[in-house]
């Protein structure tokens, strides 16, 4: 009797087979073990039916897209620590690489890396990939609560531009990365494809990215088309070789960057599109520029000038941007909707106050150069001084309706619970 999945006509070649070859070919058996196989692969368990896995591979972007897990009732915690001598302190199940963690976590449940240094590439490849997704399926991946800021460092590439990244988020949904310290990852610090690979409700929170490699390799963050309901809130973005973040492709959003210090980047401290959505709350923006090029391409705040632009769908508020070299906004942002933004002259606009002080970089910051005295190193320190035009300037963003929480909005790029003071 011919087996049912060899092809009409074919004839089976006759040689001695081993008990579990025949035990195979039984129909029955075959599709029970297929069933057992998707299940445990469900587990984070790698298997595919086409063809063996090799090592680093990853789902191809044309794959259909398989439900979310459904999220375990306790929430599980997955612990990465990059010393296997360590063995996560004891805490379990552990991980040595961050990817690996990533790869077996499932809708809801989170990732606590604990200090140490990771030269990795992290691709975050439809994760809660699902219309049923919602809020509850958080998956949050973030530094251990409580370790010193910067104490989990991600290299990327160490310091190759092309090709470089530290964070590549893909056909992914509410998703949290929290409190890591990106340095010399390449082109992109953390990246979110867009178009048919855009992400929804992706929120990066108290991060800090510097030096995105050598020359003009840009190690910011950058945002595709699309991506809905972004939240980039409380993080550090400094010393990087173009842009601070970028908003890029045409129409996306809503994006809500809140509460973010982006100092001495190369070329503008944000630049968008004339067709992104973006509320742009509380942060300090300053010194940015320096790199050699347009002026208007230098500046704190730049949007794409395209006609037809209007300046309703970009909304300012208590934000300081001052010190950048080509000046501190390009193109239509402005409107009546501004508030309690500060510049150095008060003059580009509606919604604007004169801080004749706020260009001085030196007086902004405690001790900007850190201990070694050198700036754009991974001890720069960026506590504001106290009496300088930065404190008490925002707005309080707990009262602007934003679909993001407190806990959120309260947190700096230190600690959480850092603002209000």
């Amino acid at each position: 009797m011919r087996p049912s999945f060899w092809p009409r006509g074919a004839s089976p070649i006759r040689r001695p087979e081993p008990s579990i070859a025949r035990l195979l070919r039984s129909r029955l058996t075959w599709v029970v073990a297929r069933v057992l196989l998707v299940t445990l692969a469900s587990y984070g368990v790698p298997f595919d039916f086409a063809r063996p896995r090799t090592a680093g591979a990853t789902t191809a972007p044309d794959r259909p897209a398989s439900p979310p897990a459904t999220a375990s009732a306790a929430g599980r915690t997955l612990y990465v620590n990059s010393n296997p001598a360590l063995v996560c302190h004891g805490k379990t199940p552990c991980f040595t690489s961050i990817q690996a963690a990533i790869d077996a976590v499932r809708a809801g449940e989170r990732i606590e890396i604990q200090p140490g240094e990771h030269v990795e590439q992290l691709r975050i490849f439809e994760k809660n990939f699902s219309d049923a997704a919602s809020e509850a399926d958080r998956i949050v991946i973030e530094a251990e609560p409580g370790a010193p800021p910067a104490s989990v460092m991600l290299r990327g590439r160490r310091d190759r531009c092309e090709g470089g990244f530290a964070v590549d988020f893909s056909r992914s949904r509410y998703v949290t990365l929290r409190g890591l310290a990106i340095s010399g990852a390449g082109v992109r610090g953390i990246g979110l494809r867009g178009g048919s690979r855009q992400n929804r409700a992706i929120h990066l929170e108290r991060n800090r990215l510097s030096r995105g490699g050598p020359r003009e390799c840009n190690g910011g963050i950058d945002v595709g088309r699309g991506n809905p309901d972004t939240v980039i809130a409380h993080n550090l973005i400094y010393g990087n070789g173009q842009d601070g973040i970028i908003f890029r492709d045409g129409r996306g959003g809503p994006y809500y960057v809140i509460g973010n210090t982006i100092v001495g980047n190369a070329w503008n401290g944000v630049q968008m599109t004339r067709l992104a959505v973006v509320e742009l709350i509380g942060s300090l923006i300053l010194g940015n520029g320096h790199a050699r090029g347009a002026a208007s391409n230098r500046v704190g705040v730049r949007r794409l000038r395209r006609a037809p632009q209007t300046s309703d769908q970009v909304r300012l508020a208590g934000n300081v941007i001052c010190g950048n070299r080509g000046g501190e906004l390009f193109g239509e942002l402005l409107d009546a909707e501004d508030v309690g933004n500060r510049t150095l002259t008060g003059s580009e606009g509606p919604g604007l106050i004169a801080s004749p002080c706020c260009g001085e970089e030196v007086l902004h910051f405690l001790a900007r150069a850190g201990a070694d005295g050198v700036l754009d190193t991974a001890d720069d320190d960026f506590r504001l001084a106290p009496t300088l035009p930065a404190i008490d300037a925002s707005i309080d963003p707990r009262s602007l309706g934003y679909p993001v929480s407190s806990a959120v909005l309260e947190s700096d790029f230190l600690r959480p619970g850092g603002t209000p003071a």
